[in-house]
């Protein structure tokens, strides 16, 4: 009969402890001794940085991040309001990413920097209610409807403070071929989004704002 955690097997201990939030899991079991270290180092973590505050900030990257194996970080949940988009780059193999609170000055690192390096990325989903310039949006764009994501099946864009998308400055020479399923909640013109199907052309799940501004009323 099993009447403590430590009595379970690896196998079943990594199951259970991947349902528990990182930061607890890690003031739990870390350094209890050397049989969880190594459980904590092969875990598949779904790391959770939204809203946290600057001590808990710290002790994911001085504490957690330097002591569990990048490979197996398969999401990331982080906001943009303290610049803290610098921590991304460690999870070169993460598949899912989630960025709120998105801000311009940021745009740039994100789409030069860490975008183009994630390349088993399958899900992403971005996330602005501040003002975004066209630039900031054209450098997203730029990496997201091209080759530099080879597997990103999924993308979700939201930039509430920004007009509507325009594609005329992405070079009709690149593609995603990977990207099944894009949500835009944002307004198009009928010729942007008749432009836009040229770099999607596997896509089966489609939603934009139409408006048709040769409409007359």
């Amino acid at each position: 009969m099993i009447n403590r955690l430590e009595d379970l097997p690896n196998e079943l201990l990594w199951l259970i402890l991947e349902y528990i939030p990182s930061i607890d899991l890690f003031r739990t079991f870390f350094n209890l001794n050397q049989r969880f270290n190594t459980i904590l180092r092969l875990i598949h973590f779904r790391l959770n940085l939204f809203y946290t505050n600057k001590t808990e900030f710290n002790y994911y990257l001085n504490t957690i991040l330097p002591n569990i194996t990048s490979d197996w970080i398969e999401s990331f949940y982080i906001d943009d309001i303290t610049n803290r988009l610098h921590s991304i780059s460690i999870c070169k193999n993460l598949r899912s990413l989630t960025i709120q609170h998105l801000r311009t000055e940021n745009i740039d690192l994100l789409a030069k920097n860490v975008l183009p390096e994630l390349k088993q990325l399958d899900y992403l989903r971005l996330h602005s209610e501040f003002i975004l310039k066209d630039s900031d949006v054209s450098l997203l764009t730029n990496v997201i409807f091209s080759d530099q994501m080879p597997l990103l099946r999924y993308c979700y864009l939201l930039f509430q403070d920004f007009g509507r998308m325009s594609f005329d400055h992405l070079d009709a020479v690149n593609k995603t071929l990977s990207l099944k399923t894009l949500v835009i909640d944002q307004w198009c013109r009928l010729r942007d989004f008749i432009r836009l199907l040229h770099f999607i052309p596997n896509i089966q799940r489609l939603t934009v704002r139409l408006f048709d501004s040769n409409t007359k009323g």
